[in-house]
């Protein structure tokens, strides 16, 4: 069993994360609810009823946290923090399906089998530990000895549970994959994708040959193309919601609040302090490790009120705190200097006056009791909207209410962007429903269903713009056919290949050796295009016009070189192998996504976080 662990815990694993990170991120349904119901329920999440509380979470994402915190001496950026919180709760969702569905399936872990696993896979930690090194370095003999010590047994019932869970895992995992196999012409055909090569010829007639040429299609085209087309324009069941939303955007409170802590700081400078020390510990800005530095630079690359500010100050002034888009700014003037160069935009050499400056930037961002203002804010509004009405209620409460387009389910939604909570409220619920207060990373807003529109043929004025599209496309492809024929007609009349696109200006282009997996230049990896190229037996045969993404081509075989198949003798044990892990990975990432697609996952970690209340 050990020797497939070895084997696949890299590919198995690995792809199956990778893939479960790429596919399902935020596409589980999630029903979410008012903010104090979150923290009363103290819930990080359920998957598939099972509880995962806060303190779970932590632990997950507090260990991510320290290992990307190791790699460097910075704060970690809010992009890093928000992608390591996702991580951890991807992380969650991955073990506990899969210790689920070992549960289902009765997998056991014997006391051989736990032996044989620390055996092979040392935990990290006690590689560490000073008991198991010798001159600073792990010994593998110490640590083997200490496994069959009763005197140890305590140490290894501490990393029992971990190592048995993944243990169970791994033979959950051995069991999903077990049924895949490779044949023989797979492995062989594999083999000669990647070494058979040809040289060829070609005429591209693309569509860039007649794009200028072709005229901008009338309304009446437009609209016969739509009714002979009709098919091409289905589209899915869609909603439409009427939403009343808070941006997420600092209130005037929060401004007075950094203000009054940018004043404290200007007093101390006022008072002797070093700006550089006050820019390093307050400053919000990327400078502040260098002092708030800008470096020198001409008047106009600033935001207006910096700039203004900057050239009307003298050498060695600092500025009260001064108010941009970006929050509140403290501003030394280092000095001024001529520079003799050339403008920006400008093309001669000219005397640019140049300021250098440092700032200390006290960013605005919305206080926590802001958010929780605009929540009781919009739960009050909610509430009276189910007494009198969505549009009673908004009039009477002053707030604006904005009616999206139709939408697709789980696509983007304007006004609120992609957000599955509020797309399954969408669907899930009856016309005139009122959902409870939700929120995203931009905003909070109350929702209700104004429209469902079943599935069927798009209207064409949802649809003009890629009929226009698609009508052009059809233009160009019709005349890249109609060049691409002609050009064949005359080189099975006799006209020398080379020259037989003369008339539409198609230029003739040679390609080096490629295989099937090449990116080939002009055909670039079109399997339409690749695969007449290698349909062609002997030099100078040519394909009919082969229709591919760009347009339409003529090939011609130059070259020929067969795969070597002695050589793939010796390699045919190792190529069965590549094809069986791809197979297996494909075989499990299918799988997983299945069990995820099944499994009832709710998900707080959004609402939770945007009260930081748990970290």
């Amino acid at each position: 069993m050990f020797s497939f662990l070895r084997r696949m815990i890299v590919p198995i694993i690995l792809v199956a994360l990778i893939g479960f990170l790429a596919t399902i991120i935020f596409q589980w349904g999630m029903e979410i609810s008012s903010r104090d119901q979150y923290l009363q329920e103290n819930l990080a999440g359920k998957i598939n009823g099972e509880e995962i509380s806060w303190a779970q979470y932590n632990r997950v994402y507090n260990s991510l946290y320290q290992a990307e915190a190791q790699n460097t001496d910075d704060e970690l950026p809010d992009s890093k923090i928000t992608e390591l919180q996702q991580a951890a709760w991807q992380q969650i969702i991955y073990d506990r399906l899969l210790t689920q569905e070992a549960a289902k399936y009765n997998i056991t872990v014997s006391s051989r089998e736990l032996y044989s696993y620390f055996r092979l896979t040392p935990p990290q930690e006690l590689q560490q530990a000073p008991i198991f090194q010798t001159d600073g370095k792990f010994d593998y003999q110490k640590y083997v000895n200490a496994l069959s010590d009763p005197t140890f047994a305590g140490l290894w019932n501490q990393f029992e549970p971990i190592a048995r869970n993944q243990i169970t895992i791994y033979k959950l995992q051995e069991m999903i994959i077990q049924t895949v196999h490779v044949t023989d012409e797979e492995t062989k055909n594999l083999y000669i994708d990647e070494n058979e090569k040809i040289k060829v010829g070609f005429l591209n007639v693309d569509y860039a040959t007649f794009s200028e040429s072709t005229p901008i299609s009338t309304e009446e085209e437009m609209t016969a193309f739509y009714e002979e087309n009709r098919d091409r324009y289905k589209i899915g069941e869609r909603a439409v919601l009427n939403v009343i939303k808070f941006t997420k955007e600092p209130k005037q409170s929060d401004w007075d609040s950094k203000y009054a802590l940018a004043m404290e700081v200007y007093d101390s400078l006022m008072a002797g302090g070093n700006f550089a020390e006050l820019a390093e510990f307050y400053s919000d800005d990327v400078t502040s490790s260098d002092g708030g530095n800008l470096g020198w630079f001409v008047e106009g690359i600033m935001v207006p009120e910096f700039d203004s500010a900057v050239f009307s100050m003298q050498e060695g002034q600092i500025s009260k705190p001064i108010k941009t888009q970006f929050g509140w700014h403290i501003i030394l003037n280092r000095g001024f200097k001529e520079s003799f160069e050339v403008p920006l935009g400008g093309t001669r050499k000219e005397n640019i006056r140049k300021a250098q400056a440092s700032h200390i930037l006290f960013k605005v961002d919305i206080s926590s009791e802001s958010l929780d203002q605009d929540y009781n804010r919009l739960e009050e509004f909610r509430l009276k909207a189910e007494e009198i009405g969505f549009f009673e209620s908004a009039e009477q409460l002053g707030y604006k209410v904005e009616t999206t387009p139709p939408f697709l389910k789980d696509g983007n939604i304007q006004f609120i962007g992609a957000f599955p909570p509020a797309s399954s409220f969408a669907f899930d619920n009856d016309i005139g429903t009122i959902s409870s207060v939700m929120e995203n990373s931009n905003s909070q807003f109350v929702i209700q269903v104004s429209e469902k529109i079943e599935s069927g043929i798009a209207e064409y004025s949802e649809v003009e713009q890629k009929i226009g599209l698609d009508l052009l496309r059809e233009k160009l492809k019709n005349k890249c056919n109609s060049a691409a024929a002609e050009i064949f007609a005359a080189v099975e009349s006799g006209t020398p290949f080379k020259n037989a696109g003369k008339k539409y200006d198609i230029d003739y282009e040679e390609t080096e050796l490629f295989t099937r997996n090449s990116f080939v230049k002009g055909l670039r990896r079109d399997p339409k295009a690749i695969g007449a190229a290698f349909s062609l037996k002997e030099p100078g045969d040519y394909t009919k016009p082969v229709e591919y993404e760009n347009g339409t081509v003529l090939i011609t075989l130059l070259n020929r070189i067969p795969a070597n198949l002695i050589q793939f003798t010796a390699e045919k044990d190792s190529l069965q192998q590549v094809i069986l892990f791809a197979k297996q990975q494909q075989m499990y990432s299918n799988w997983f996504q299945k069990l995820v697609e099944n499994s009832e996952i709710v998900e707080n970690i959004q609402t939770g976080l945007a009260r930081r209340d748990y970290f």
